[in-house]
């Protein structure tokens, strides 16, 4: 085997040893960063904690955001739509059923029969939520006070069927 010249073998070094100082930099400023975001902040903790808007804070901002939207522009599919999604999560039924029937509106049977059809399923499925909410039913059937009694305190809702898309359509009608 050939001996590389010095010059080549010292330019490897070099390159190495920059790489390697790279690397190491790189890592060090992740770990850092790891630590100060578990301790909150190198201060020791004392980093302000309101800066942040909280869930219920971001979801009213996008709310209202689309409430606008749907003030200047009544039948703004992507308001709606996100309106929609907003409500849902918040389990506040009665408006997403409102919004829902907007939105199915927004496609006609005869030009998005497949958009109307689940837009509408969406709705009956949604409908069938609200009534086993006021009932107190939750998913499998058992009532929160059957679930009480047994020690079961989960409240989780049961998932839409399987021809229900988890978003509503991302056609959008020519207005």
């Amino acid at each position: 085997m050939a001996k590389q010249p010095d010059s080549r073998r010292k330019l490897q070094r070099l390159m190495l040893l920059i790489f390697g100082l790279g690397f190491g930099g790189v890592s060090l400023v992740t770990f850092l960063g790891f630590l100060s975001s578990s301790r909150g902040g190198l201060g020791g903790g004392n980093a302000a904690q309101g800066d942040t808007p909280s869930q219920a804070e971001v979801l009213a901002l996008q709310e209202e955001g689309f409430q606008a939207v749907l003030r200047r522009e009544p039948n703004n599919v992507n308001a709606l739509q996100g309106l929609a999604q907003i409500y849902l999560g918040q389990r506040n039924f009665p408006q997403a059923i409102t919004v829902l029937e907007k939105l199915a509106e927004q496609y006609p049977k005869d030009e998005f029969p497949e958009e109307n059809a689940q837009l509408l399923t969406l709705i009956d499925f949604v409908i069938q939520e609200e009534v086993n909410a006021a009932a107190g039913i939750q998913e499998g059937g058992t009532t929160a006070e059957s679930d009480a009694e047994q020690g079961d305190s989960g409240t989780a809702p049961a998932d839409p069927p399987a021809n229900v898309p988890t978003e509503t359509p991302t056609a959008t009608p020519d207005n």
